[in-house]
């Protein structure tokens, strides 16, 4: 069981460290190809923020640039999956490594993390999916028109999918089996299978994005396969989680989401005057909230803090659309 003693282990431990984000064609690995959206805590939404350079958000940077160098050694080293590994030396060595992962460990204590059983699982969890999975060509599916073969992937049905993903992902790292990450690859890729919340499965919303999809997820695999045998189980965990800790933490699974989930409870309630006084306007042009959610607000509750996708697409696609889903005043970003 990790603590918080073995964190303040590690970081007593830990020499300072100042991370460089990695330059545009290194960031374009790791970010949704649709660059004018962003998530807002439920789905991607519109922005104006562009890609730069530079990542002003080191928690993102910190292993990106790690994880990249490994992405990249793959597609040039093995030209068939689960081959032995050759004898090319990585180019990041431990010690560099160690210290990215100590930087982290700082962050994840700072972020909170850790103040619930199971937090950090829960992190790692949702930073695997997003390596894996949500920043990959199914963004490319996503931001597309439906055709006459592909279904509409929403922003109500991204959110079913990733949150489920992010279970299934946390249920994955409880497991000590040691072809755990292989046994997630095979959930992830399955065609045939019904996503939960879902009217439809992979073929049906990635179609013409099938080929792409498959080899981003093989690939990100292998990759965390790799860092899994080189690090320890702890650091493993630290690893998946870092890359998004610092803007993420409001997601399904992480520090802040129980606090959103009772603060749009309690908006839907009318309880929130000044919530209701900014977003008023803005919740008026999305409408009124499902007649299952507002019908039962307890039921609703439970299901958002614990199987969102339980509440089917087409209402997770209603809290996608407007901002109730937003941390409180109280839970601002801490310091």
């Amino acid at each position: 069981m990790i603590t918080d003693a073995y964190f303040v282990q590690k970081i007593a431990v830990a020499p300072s460290l100042t991370v460089r984000g990695p330059p545009v064609s290194e960031v374009r690995q790791f970010r949704p190809r649709c660059r004018n959206r962003t998530y807002n805590g439920a789905a991607w939404v519109s922005t104006a923020h562009g890609v730069t350079g530079r990542s002003d958000r080191p928690l993102e940077s910190a292993l990106t640039d790690v994880a990249h160098e490994v992405t990249v050694g793959l597609g040039r080293q093995r030209q068939r999956r689960r081959l032995p590994w050759g004898r090319r030396t990585w180019a990041v060595t431990d010690e560099e490594l160690q210290e990215r992962l100590a930087w982290a460990r700082e962050q994840i204590v700072r972020m909170g993390v850790l103040e619930r059983p199971g937090g950090l699982r829960w992190a790692a969890a949702h930073g695997l999916v997003l390596f894996v999975w949500r920043n990959g060509p199914i963004e490319d599916a996503h931001a597309s028109r439906p055709t006459r073969r592909r279904k509409n992937l929403s922003d109500g049905v991204m959110f079913a999918r990733n949150t489920w993903l992010t279970k299934q992902a946390y249920d994955t790292l409880i497991s000590r089996d040691r072809f755990r990450l292989y046994s997630l690859e095979d959930m992830i890729l399955d065609r045939e299978a019904l996503w939960p919340g879902c009217d439809g499965t992979l073929t049906d919303f990635g179609r013409g994005f099938l080929g792409e999809i498959k080899k981003h997820v093989k690939q990100r695999i292998d990759t965390l396969r790799h860092f899994e045998k080189r690090l320890s189980p702890d650091d493993f965990l630290v690893f998946l989680a870092a890359p998004q800790i610092g803007t993420h933490d409001d997601h399904f699974g992480m520090p802040k989401w129980p606090a959103c989930v009772e603060a749009s409870i309690s908006r839907l309630r009318g309880e929130d005057e000044e919530f209701l006084e900014k977003w008023g306007a803005l919740m008026k042009k999305v409408g009124p909230a499902p007649e299952s959610v507002s019908s039962d607000l307890q039921t609703t509750k439970k299901a958002l803090l614990n199987a969102p996708w339980d509440l089917g697409s087409e209402v997770l696609d209603w809290f996608a659309w407007n901002p109730i889903l937003k941390p409180p005043v109280s839970c601002r970003k801490r310091s």
